[in-house]
């Protein structure tokens, strides 16, 4: 999965496909869940690598910044420019079947999880325990046209 290009569609939109990672231009370094639009490069991602590093970087293709994991519960996952040294960036992908995973933080104890559960757009996705929720599980798919 290393060092490609990905649309991340959020399991509770696995009815429809419709409802992805991105941002908005109302608050562009703030990731949100976003209703699917192919044409908008704001909702495309790539996993990126550090050689000998055992985690991996998410990288919002559009702006080249970094998702950041919040460094409180609830806090919402925003992007910024990459500190490797920093931990708040390293992220572990999870299998939790059927393709999706669990977007961890390095220490595995929060998760990327859309806020409430909400499917609407614009939703801010957060860092939160794992609760085995659609709403923190994610398909890395390609992107859309």
């Amino acid at each position: 999965m290393a060092d490609s290009i990905y649309m991340i569609f959020s399991q509770q939109g696995s009815v429809t496909g419709r409802l992805v990672l991105g941002v908005h231009a109302s608050a562009p370094n703030a990731v949100v869940q976003c209703t699917l639009d192919p044409s908008q490069g704001a909702q495309v991602w790539s996993i990126q690598t550090i050689p000998g590093a055992p985690h991996v970087f998410l990288m919002h293709e559009s702006s080249g910044l970094f998702a950041q994991f919040a460094s409180q519960q609830g806090g919402q996952i925003m992007l910024a420019p990459l500190d490797p040294q920093d931990p708040s960036f390293a992220l572990q992908l999870q299998p939790t079947g059927r393709g999706y995973v669990a977007v961890n933080n390095v220490d595995a104890s929060m998760v990327m999880d859309v806020q409430s559960g909400s499917t609407s757009d614009g939703a801010p996705v957060i860092a939160w325990p794992w609760g085995s929720g659609a709403n923190q599980q994610w398909l890395f798919g390609p992107p859309t046209t």
